[in-house]
């Protein structure tokens, strides 16, 4: 049986964006304030440029770039640019493997040795394990850099072969640990699953459907000329051209590249592609509004890439489905950890509660 937890905290200020129903209505004091907020952002990291989407009721309301997505020669960034997403690349391989069992393909809680037997306590692992970091497989790229031999290619198959075939880090499901080892193994898993390549299930599943037009794969090539340069500093040296790692580095674990309104768009449709609490058997993503409080997305049984849209004071409501109290405690304590770690959000909270509910009909397995 499993049981909803859930977890309380009230915002005192403006965190996100939601703007008007259409662009005309946002009001111009709310984009400047957007727009000091993003260019205060930049002038303090030195990053050199910035692509934002303000949501709200549903809508794409508002969308700017700022600074320079190319140094030299000096290129204005503009919102029709594409920027690499990164570990947010990890949703699109999660919602992969949520939509194969939601059409009864796998099992959350099927072993990856139904897949791949051959990687160490393929038995016990199982794909919940992988989809919420509390595998115990050692992660293949903790740096935040692309180290030298990162610049060879390589394969999903290779990287398995030198991280996930030795002992874990700790038993499966006692501890968490990123890791992005474990989305290797969920890409590998869509793909022995569906007989097709991760990047075409994700198009014809989720890129086509929602009309994300920008999508591009950067591990196969890097972005073209007309797209954000790759930067990296030393020290408090000037930003230089970044190394573009190998092909094979980036498979199901960050990948992906478009705009900040194509993506914006899959956040605002995940409820749509991804079941609600709705009395199913496999319940995996809450979201929606309720007696006046925002039930924020979090692919709860998953990594969760925490993208709150909360308006003044309003209760950020993260709702967890999971086994027992201890398991609920372990993702509320990444939550705060999230919240606490982001100055941002810090000081924004002004209450914090965890509430613990049990809902039993129609959750059990």
């Amino acid at each position: 049986m499993r049981m909803l937890f859930m977890l309380c905290f009230t915002i005192a200020l403006l965190l996100s964006g939601r703007a008007a129903p259409a662009q005309d209505a946002l009001p111009a004091d709310a984009m400047a304030r957007i727009d000091a907020a993003a260019t205060s952002v930049l002038n303090g990291t030195g990053a050199p440029s910035a692509s934002i989407a303000i949501v709200k009721d549903g809508r794409i309301v508002y969308t700017h770039a700022y600074g320079l997505a190319r140094l030299e020669p000096k290129t204005p960034a503009t919102p029709a640019m594409r920027y690499s997403i990164g570990s947010v690349s990890k949703q699109f391989t999660a919602s992969a493997l949520l939509l194969l069992a939601q059409e009864h393909k796998l099992s959350l809680d099927d072993p990856v040795g139904r897949w791949l037997p051959e990687l160490t306590r393929a038995r016990e692992v199982t794909v919940r394990h992988l989809l919420s970091m509390t595998s115990g497989y050692q992660d293949y790229w903790p740096q935040d850099y692309v180290m030298p031999p990162m610049l060879q290619p390589t394969t999903a198959a290779d990287i398995l072969q030198t991280w996930a075939r030795k002992p874990l880090d700790f038993d499966p499901g006692t501890r968490w640990q990123y890791s992005n080892t474990n989305y290797v193994i969920a890409g590998l898993i869509v793909e022995r699953i569906t007989g097709a390549p991760l990047l075409e299930f994700l198009k014809a599943r989720i890129f086509t459907p929602l009309g994300m037009k920008t999508v591009s794969d950067i591990d196969s090539a890097p972005l073209g000329p007309a797209e954000p340069e790759r930067y990296r500093r030393f020290a408090l040296g000037p930003p230089r051209p970044a190394p573009k790692e190998g092909k094979g580095w980036l498979f199901a674990a960050g990948e992906l590249a478009m705009t900040a309104e194509d993506l914006a768009i899959f956040q605002r449709q995940t409820g749509r592609i991804t079941p609600l609490l709705n009395g199913s058997k496999e319940t995996y993503l809450i979201i929606g509004r309720r007696g006046g409080k925002s039930f924020i997305s979090a692919l709860i049984t998953c990594f969760i890439d925490f993208k709150p849209f909360i308006t003044v004071g309003e209760t950020l409501v993260v709702m967890c489905l999971a086994r027992d109290k201890e398991q609920a405690r372990i993702v509320f304590r990444y939550v705060k950890a999230i919240l606490n770690y982001i100055p941002a959000l810090r000081s924004m909270i002004v209450d914090q509660r965890t509430d613990e509910i049990e809902l039993t009909t129609g959750l059990t397995k």
